[in-house]
């Protein structure tokens, strides 16, 4: 029979480094769909496949509550779109099955379980009883019908003892304990009862669905959009800025004292920045695209991290102790190109404070405690802004952002645990721009900073 229920699924697709970097990214599409569906989708919520491809699944609706309910969050999108598919072809009898199974909690703690149970239907019954007692009469009708042959006989037999036999037989039946006898039989076929009906069967369940592999590729549709024009910051002190970059991209407060001077001290016009959950680099562009060089070794190794990034530096001018000039972001792949790119009339004009919030996305989601609506900032550059009254300083901790008094600027047990994680609210990025104008002044003049040696970059 033609299943006439109008089947979907509904997901509330979310991106994971929006919401982690403080805003709400989500968007729904109802299953079975398209690539340019999911295209679309995921243009709409920011996910570019580079630097933003996490996602997960806020909600789920669906023609059935209780498949709406087993669905996880971390589910695959063409696994989605297989199920819809495959769920959309049932008829009413399978999908009456499959909504009992579901039910019962067998075969649905994931998408490929569930794919699993629609190819197994078949080794299922699901009949239209709702308690014991009803399926017990149903059983007794069909004993019944086999039976009364055999008692009308032994009533018509010339033997008294026959007789006498039949009528114990039919007696039995009125002291019959119908629930007992149903509840037996439910034990019996490790059956259970649901909306849908008295479910009974499953034996012999076989993997037939191992993985996305087994997807037919026409039902195939998870895809990024292609790539929009990169991002570009134009700034009137680009060596404060990339003092900025360190405090917000990772606890990279330390790299100042090696790449601030490159590009303070430095004559050239073109500079390369690559940043990795270990460390940033920077260099002047010539010598990075020599082959040999260290920085091209760290730059060719970085091509299959997903987290890195890229920033190709252009400076306009020099003027009383400032860098001018524009940060654009570049493809690593094709850093060879990276001068040409710097000149490149596509890209998308951004303010500084969209750059920074933009690279604190990765470092706020490693937090332990990670916190939407701040930024979250190094250790040392959170207890120069506190000391200093620059901004105010929170630790994050779970389920609360604890705002830090400046005497906790003294407290050395405060800084020490690698734990302890610490932010600042976007409002207050103009004191993390005066923390860098010192830290580029100390640069300039030659001061002692005293960090550590960082000579050997981290790969």
């Amino acid at each position: 029979m033609e299943n006439e229920e109008k089947v979907f699924i509904k997901a509330q697709i979310e991106n994971i480094a929006a919401r982690v970097g403080g805003t709400i990214a989500q968007g729904s599409i109802t299953f079975p769909t398209t690539t340019e569906a999911v295209k679309d989708l995921f243009s709409n919520i920011g996910l570019d496949g580079k630097r933003y491809w996490e996602y997960s699944v806020r909600h789920y609706d669906s023609h059935s509550g209780r498949l709406a309910l087993s669905l996880p969050k971390d589910a695959n999108i063409d696994e989605l779109n297989y199920l819809a598919v495959k769920l959309e072809a049932l008829g009413e009898d399978g999908m009456n099955i499959f909504k009992a199974v579901v039910e019962t909690g067998e075969h649905c703690g994931s998408v490929a379980e569930m794919i699993n149970l629609i190819e197994n239907l078949d080794r299922y019954d699901c009949l239209p009883f709702c308690n014991s007692a009803d399926y017990a009469d149903f059983l007794i009708d069909m004993d019944s019908d086999g039976n009364d042959e055999a008692i009308g006989k032994l009533q018509k037999s010339d033997d008294p003892a026959d007789r006498s036999l039949a009528e114990y037989i039919n007696r039995l039946e009125y002291h019959l304990d119908i629930d007992s006898y149903g509840d037996a039989a439910v034990e019996r076929e490790n059956g259970a009862f649901t909306e849908a009906g008295y479910l009974r069967g499953g034996e012999d369940f076989e993997e037939i669905y191992h993985g996305l592999q087994d997807i037919p590729v026409e039902y195939c549709v998870f895809d990024f959009p292609e790539s929009g024009p990169p991002m570009r910051v134009e700034s009137d002190d680009l060596a404060a800025l990339l003092c900025e970059i360190h405090a917000v991209s990772g606890e990279f407060a330390p790299d100042i004292a090696r790449n601030a001077p490159c590009l303070v001290n430095g004559v050239g016009e073109d500079y390369l920045l690559l940043i990795n959950d270990h460390a940033i680099h920077f260099c002047e562009a010539e010598q990075a695209l020599l082959s040999y060089s260290e920085f091209n070794v760290i730059w060719s190794d970085s091509y299959d991290d997903p987290y890195t990034r890229g920033f190709a530096f252009h400076i306009t001018g020099r003027e009383n102790g400032r860098v001018q000039g524009s940060i654009t972001e570049v493809d690593i792949v094709e850093h060879i190109t990276a001068q040409r790119e710097l000149r490149e009339e596509s890209y998308i004009p951004v303010a500084e404070t969209v750059l920074l919030s933009d690279l604190n996305t990765r470092y706020m989601s490693k937090a332990e405690n990670p916190h939407i609506g701040y930024l979250r900032v190094a250790q040392s550059a959170a207890r120069e802004l506190l000391a200093r009254g620059d901004a105010a300083v929170f630790r994050m901790m779970s389920g609360r952002a604890w705002q830090l008094s400046p005497v906790d600027a003294v407290r050395g047990g405060m800084w020490v645990q690698e734990h302890r994680e610490f932010a600042i609210k976007p409002a207050d990025l103009v004191g993390l721009e005066q923390w860098a104008k010192r830290e580029v002044a100390d640069i300039s003049h030659g001061a002692n900073r005293n960090t550590p040696d960082r000579t050997s970059p981290e790969k």
